[in-house]
């Protein structure tokens, strides 16, 4: 699964510029994919630009609020949506 897309979007929301957050905003992608897959129960296509931008969302918000586990309505409601139109098949 290429998540350089959403790579590029976690930097740009953020306003990075160099690579050397690189490596743990990748870790923090994948874990990002694996909880909504795994946990929320999405299946996340990469190819779909609204998944894409979604698991950016997500990875971001997991990013600028480790300390601060509240998540924004917006977010609650997407996520909704997503396990709503794409529930992952066991």
């Amino acid at each position: 699964m290429d998540t350089s897309e959403v790579l590029e979007l976690v930097k740009f929301k953020e306003g990075i510029k160099s690579n050397k957050r690189d490596d743990y905003l990748n870790h923090l992608i994948d874990s990002a994919v694996k909880e909504l897959e795994d946990i929320k129960g999405i299946a996340i296509d990469l190819k779909n630009s609204t998944h894409v931008t979604f698991v950016a969302d997500w990875a971001y918000f997991k990013y600028v609020n480790r300390d601060n586990p509240t998540m924004p309505q917006y977010l609650k409601q997407e996520l909704h949506d997503l396990q709503i139109s794409y529930p992952k098949e066991d």
